[in-house]
């Protein structure tokens, strides 16, 4: 009983000084934080400087890639307006992370680039530059 007395007292003087001490702590770490972080900036600064700015250039799209068609598909989706149905290219060997895809991982990964984009495929044509997909806005139902 002693034990449910004191914990209910503790509990009550628990909070103000919980507080009281999360102030404190925050009034002495702050100064030391806003310090390390300016020390931080001039480093990275100075790196920079070093390294003479130069500007990192990503490297050249992988025509086969196929984190290119779902960003291809995600622009039609968004951007494409008219009657006309909009056309993309799957290359004949499409890859991800630039290794060789699965059949299924490739048709799963488009499957879900147009569910996202709010295409579907209407037609599928076998070419020399790959398959060519033919897309349709889905119309939402009413």
């Amino acid at each position: 009983m002693l034990t449910l007395v004191l914990s209910v007292q503790f509990a009550e003087i628990g909070a103000g000084t919980l507080l009281r001490c999360l102030l404190i702590a925050a009034v002495i770490v702050t100064p030391y934080f806003i310090f390390q972080r300016r020390q931080v900036r001039a480093a990275r600064a100075e790196l920079a400087e070093q390294r003479g700015e130069q500007e990192v250039q990503p490297p050249p799209a992988d025509p086969n890639a196929l984190e290119t068609l779902v960003a291809l598909i995600e622009e039609i989706g968004t951007s494409h307006v008219g009657d006309d149905a909009p056309t993309v290219t799957l290359m004949p060997h499409p890859t991800v992370d630039g290794r060789p895809a699965d059949q299924l991982v490739i048709d799963a990964i488009v499957a879900d680039a147009l569910r996202r984009s709010g295409l579907h495929e209407i037609g599928r044509t076998d070419t020399d530059q790959g398959q060519l997909l033919r897309l349709q806005h889905i119309q939402p139902t009413v």
